[in-house]
């Protein structure tokens, strides 16, 4: 009976959630209080909120983004590289990254210039394609939080193993082709001077 009583305060939360993905664990845990006269422990509803708030932003923070402030001119493009964090952990949250991965990302050197490069764009979008697909066929957010964590049961596998994936090298043309190539546009060149 208590199991039952127990699943249907998580169910009730689980829905309190969803829609209300910006109410603390507190809020939440109030309005399970006031409909069933007892409440959920803390770590309960945190896990509820990690679980089903994965591919969503969090509620925002009330930042501005950093486009947003140097356009303002409120801040300096040097001090723009503090600000950053709120709003690449957002982006990152929202794409499906858990925290684990998040904190690793943020733990290297100079990663307010690593969140405005393309490979970290592409990788944001990967992630966020490859997680929606996931939950498409049928997994649960769960089961997809723990196929991340598997992944990272492997040894020497980080989060920059995806950036790595989404860097494309500059294309490098081959110096006879380019040769040609420039051949080619100046007898164009001529054949039009000439037209005239």
């Amino acid at each position: 009976m208590a199991k039952d009583d127990r699943e249907k305060r998580l169910e009730y939360a689980r829905g309190l959630i969803i829609q209300n993905p910006e109410w603390g664990k507190d809020r939440i845990n109030k309005q399970v209080k006031a409909r069933f006269g007892v409440g959920l422990r803390r770590i309960d509803v945190a896990r509820l909120k990690d679980t089903l708030l994965i591919g969503r932003p969090k509620a925002r923070t009330g930042r501005k983004s950093i486009a947003a402030l140097l356009g303002e001119e409120l801040i300096t493009p040097e001090r723009a590289a503090t600000v950053g964090f709120d709003e690449a952990y957002m982006r990152l949250r929202s794409a499906g990254f858990i925290d684990m991965e998040i904190r690793n990302i943020f733990s290297a050197g100079n990663t307010p210039v690593l969140f405005t490069t393309e490979p970290f764009k592409a990788m944001l979008k990967s992630r966020r394609k490859w997680f929606r697909s996931r939950i498409k066929s049928g997994w649960s957010k769960g089961q997809v939080i723990s196929a991340i964590r598997k992944y990272y049961s492997v040894e020497k596998r980080s989060p920059f193993d995806f950036l790595r994936r989404e860097y494309k090298p500059p294309l490098r043309v081959d110096f006879k082709v380019y040769r040609e190539a420039a051949r080619k546009r100046a007898v164009r060149e001529v054949k039009t001077l000439y037209k005239r």
